[in-house]
């Protein structure tokens, strides 16, 4: 067993736990999504401690180099204490500029980000809202050749359809 320090408290860990397992079990709100280190949702730092090389599987050098990892697949070997990554780092401020109705419940939403947004054809993005609800979904424009970006939305029924001045961040 160790000890996870996060938020002020601290918390333990057993031997074949994961970090964010361990903090679920003990009613911590973390957010994730996938829970096998594919969706980067769960993404959190290391402020002391060693992170294990495959918590950081699938990370960019420079996030490995600052102690990112993946909680959702990190089994500490030593007592760690992590926190939150800086949302401006991760996350971009976009608005929707246009919402176009493909068929009777699948909406084209786009969005304009205030920065640059560099992805890749088939990879996964999530939008999270002033809320705090993340979604996460794979972009339809092409990267780049659109300076938007473009998401395919299926409305489901019970499901209220964004205005269009709501702002979504990336």
């Amino acid at each position: 067993m160790v000890e996870i320090a996060y938020a002020g408290a601290t918390y333990s860990c057993a031997a074949s736990e994961t970090v964010l397992d361990a903090l679920l079990r003990q009613g911590v709100a973390a957010g994730y999504s996938c829970k096998n280190g594919i969706c980067l949702s769960c993404i959190m730092q290391a402020r002391s401690g060693a992170v294990p090389p495959d918590a950081q599987a699938g990370l960019r050098d420079r996030l490995r180099a600052e102690s990112y990892f993946l909680p959702c697949v990190c089994t500490p070997g030593e007592a760690l204490d992590i926190g939150d990554p800086d949302s401006a780092r991760f996350f971009a401020e976009v608005t929707i500029v246009a919402v176009d109705s493909l068929a009777s419940r699948i909406r084209r939403i786009v969005f304009a980000p205030k920065v640059p947004f560099d992805y890749q054809a088939g990879q996964f993005t999530n939008l999270c809202n002033a809320e705090g609800a993340v979604r996460i979904y794979s972009p339809t424009s092409m990267p780049g050749l659109d300076e938007n970006l473009a998401i395919h939305i299926k409305r489901l029924c019970g499901d209220r359809r964004p205005g269009p001045q709501r702002r979504f961040h990336l």
